[in-house]
């Protein structure tokens, strides 16, 4: 990969790779804002007078979220390192 093409045929690979990537992660993240307010929908409709019930399902939701969150920022900020 030397001559005319090398270094930018490499660059546009990485670039290529990234946008790809890009991509993907666009999708994770909103089909986890599609979950969200799923979520929330159903919450509010059964948060009526229900409270004590959902109390512990909240949270585990809660958690659920917050880990899908640190997995998407996993993946963007591996793609920033991985693209110096």
């Amino acid at each position: 990969m030397t001559g005319e093409c090398g270094y930018r045929c490499i660059n546009e690979e990485r670039i290529r790779t990234l946008e790809q990537n890009h991509a993907e992660t666009k999708v994770y993240v909103k089909e986890i804002k599609e979950d969200l307010t799923e979520i929330k929908t159903d919450i509010k409709k059964r948060n009526e007078g229900e409270t004590k019930t959902w109390s512990p399902i909240v949270l585990e939701l809660i958690k659920a979220l917050t880990t899908a969150i640190t997995v998407i920022g996993a993946i963007v900020g591996a793609l920033k390192f991985s693209g110096k």
